[in-house]
């Protein structure tokens, strides 16, 4: 792509919003990681929710805030508790699941942190009006202020926070207590403006939500099944080895399960202070089934055989706020297409070290995956 044309496509991604589009799911998946880039980077967006495919870019994170930390409170609230240890959840094992839904759920969006969990639920028909998201909360990530008129989750650093402006009681969640939530925003809150949402603890110090479009008997209901820490494993289509010691931990994983449509991402590194575009000395990382033929190569990109691949390196430049860096993109490796984001300075391997030295696939068949993709 030249670089006129991605700068094109960045400024008109932050004025307007794409029109409906077909389903797909790894596009939607792939366009989720980018908006995610630009939110950390507090590029600001107004999505409508029209399709599947643009649900799943809506519901990947559509707020940004451009300092670190938590949600800035108002002035005026109490200190909060002091936080428990940050590594409760594995994420390459979603903390929880949801046992019951309103309508068939076919597609399940995650986006998995050492923190908090996120899950976006839905329908077969891209027509539907119908989705959940869930965001579920380790120990000692949320608390409630002390006049119950707003809950703090998460960070802006680690991309979990979410501020939820509490409009009342609920009825208790399995026991625990619960409040409605009218109007939301962070990184792990929709940007849209119908549903019921609730939130509740789901232990002592632990906190989770559920905004739904249908009756707050639906959402009461979907809370109420939620399943927390008997998920089973994911499974990855790529196994990476000998990586350097800075890349050993994941930051995040984001997933795609639709039929037999599993796509991955993991971010790779250790927690920084603050974000940018890409999370500093990190290794992004997507992989799923190819869907058709990927974006011609131009002069802002080469091609390249790499262990008898044919791919596609290309150096994205530093623009408003996004920080530079490298790309090696395939359409089909071994029946797989793949997608290596690393920053442009200060790591120890290009995507193209990473892809011909540490990097094995192990094809589309999911039997032959594995759920140790970091060896």
């Amino acid at each position: 792509m030249l670089e006129s044309d991605l700068r094109t496509l960045f400024e008109r991604q932050a004025a307007t919003e794409p029109p409906p589009a077909p389903i797909s799911i790894p596009a939607a998946l792939r366009i989720g990681r980018r908006r995610l880039r630009r939110r950390r980077a507090g590029t600001l967006g107004s999505p409508v929710l029209a399709a599947v495919a643009v649900a799943a870019v809506l519901l990947a994170g559509p707020f940004a805030s451009s300092h670190a930390g938590r949600p800035r409170p108002p002035a005026n609230r109490p200190a909060a508790p002091p936080a428990a240890p940050r590594w409760h959840f594995n994420p390459l094992v979603p903390y929880a699941a949801a046992d019951w839904s309103p309508y068939r759920v076919t597609t399940v969006l995650g986006y998995s942190f050492p923190t908090a969990l996120r899950l976006i639920d839905l329908p077969a028909s891209a027509s539907s009006n119908y989705w959940t998201s869930i965001a579920v909360y380790a120990a000692g990530q949320c608390f409630l202020a002390a006049s119950h008129q707003h809950l703090w989750c998460g960070s802006v650093a680690a991309s979990t926070s979410a501020v939820l402006n509490v409009s009342g009681p609920a009825p208790d969640v399995r026991g625990h207590v619960a409040y409605w939530i009218q109007g939301a925003h962070g990184d792990l809150t929709p940007d849209i403006p119908s549903g019921e949402m609730v939130a509740f603890e789901y232990g002592p110090n632990r906190w989770a939500m559920v905004i739904n479009t249908g009756t707050p008997a639906d959402v009461l209901r979907i809370a109420a099944s939620l399943r927390y820490g008997q998920t089973s494993p994911l499974r990855f289509p790529i196994r990476l080895t000998s990586l350097p010691s800075s890349w050993r931990e994941v930051q995040e994983v984001d997933f795609t399960e639709s039929g037999s449509q599993q796509d991955r991402a993991l971010v790779l590194g250790r927690y920084p202070a603050s974000r940018t575009s890409l999370p500093p000395d990190s290794l992004t990382l997507n992989v799923g089934i190819p869907t058709g033929s990927g974006l011609p190569c131009t002069r802002n990109c080469r091609v390249t055989l790499i262990n008898g691949y044919s791919v596609e390196l290309m150096n994205v430049p530093a623009y408003r706020g996004l920080a530079a860096f490298s790309r090696l993109t395939t359409g089909n490796a071994d029946g797989l297409a793949l997608e290596i984001d690393i920053p442009a300075s200060g790591v120890p391997l290009s995507p193209a070290e990473v892809f011909a030295h540490h990097l094995i696939l192990l094809g589309p068949d999911p039997a032959d995956w594995t759920t140790k993709p970091i060896s």
